[in-house]
C-alpha cells in the first residue's frame, strides 16, 4: 500500500484519511498511477462535495454512507465527520424526529436494495459495503426489514427485471 500510495500507511486508526503537503497540491499527476489517482480524486471530491450546500440531514446520510464504506458506522466516527459532538448530532436528529439508529438502518436498507439487484455481487461483498462484518448478521437484519431473504430479493429482483 505504502508503494501504491507513495505514502506512509498506518493501519488501525480511529478514521481514514490522507494527508497532501500544501506544495504537492501543485505538481502534475503525470506519472502517478492511475488507479492511485482515481482513489485521491474520489476521496478529495468525497472531502470537498460538489460545491452543493447540504441540509444536516443530507450530511449525516453522507456521513452514515461513508463509515458504511470503513466497515464502522458509530455515533462517534459520524459525529466527528460532521464536526460536531455525538450529544449534538443526537439532539439535531431528534429535533427532526429521527434517531441515529433509524437513519444507519434506512441507509443500510438503501444501499442493500441497490446492490443486491446486481446478481455479480457477493453476499458477502454486500454486507461488507453495509458495515457487516458477517452475511448472516447482514441477512437477518435483510429479512427484519424486507420480510424476504436478501437471495430472495435479489432473485426477485432480477424476474422483475426481464
Amino acid at each position: 500500500m505504502a508503494h501504491f500510495f507513495g505514502a506512509v500507511i498506518r493501519f488501525d486508526q480511529q478514521i481514514n484519511r490522507m494527508l497532501i503537503r500544501n506544495e504537492d497540491l501543485d505538481l502534475p499527476f503525470v506519472s502517478a498511477n492511475p488507479a492511485a489517482i482515481a482513489i485521491i480524486e474520489q476521496h478529495l471530491n468525497d472531502l470537498i462535495g460538489d460545491g452543493v450546500a447540504l441540509s444536516f440531514e443530507d450530511a449525516v446520510l453522507h456521513a452514515v454512507m461513508r463509515c458504511m464504506k470503513q466497515g464502522d458506522v458509530t455515533l462517534e466516527l459520524v459525529a466527528a465527520r460532521l464536526g460536531v459532538g455525538s450529544r449534538t448530532l443526537q439532539r439535531r436528529l431528534a429535533a427532526a424526529g429521527r434517531t441515529f439508529r433509524e437513519v444507519v438502518q434506512e441507509q443500510r436498507r438503501g444501499t442493500a436494495e441497490v446492490l443486491l439487484k446486481d446478481e455479480r455481487i457477493a453476499l458477502g461483498v454486500v454486507a461488507g459495503n453495509l458495515g457487516y462484518t458477517d452475511t448472516a448478521t447482514m441477512s437477518r437484519a435483510f429479512k427484519a426489514w424486507t420480510g424476504q431473504s436478501p437471495r430472495a430479493y435479489s432473485k426477485k429482483g432480477r424476474r422483475d427485471a426481464l
